[in-house]
């Protein structure tokens, strides 16, 4: 089985040229821009998608008060306030 790197007995200048045309007949510029720009395009939606499933599957994330130790707050409001008071 004869190498894939020998490029077929091709240069690499003669490869380029007999490819070029061809490429161009194929569309794979074009193809390749699709492939790179379509799922780009599609990650906010999924995105939000995403977000809009855990907030159905777990409803207590949205709701930061329910989850948190009843004093967690309290310690942050007496060290706003002066000593003595």
């Amino acid at each position: 089985m004869p190498s894939p790197w020998a490029l077929g007995g091709l240069t690499l200048v003669e490869l380029t040229r007999a490819s070029g045309p061809r490429s161009k007949e194929d569309a794979v510029m074009e193809r390749a821009a699709s492939l790179s720009y379509y799922p780009v395009r599609a990650l906010p939606t999924l995105l939000f998608l995403t977000a809009l499933l855990v907030c159905c599957r777990f409803p207590s994330l949205g709701h930061a008060h329910d989850v948190r130790r009843p004093g967690l707050t309290r310690g942050c409001r007496d060290a706003s306030e002066p000593d003595g008071q």
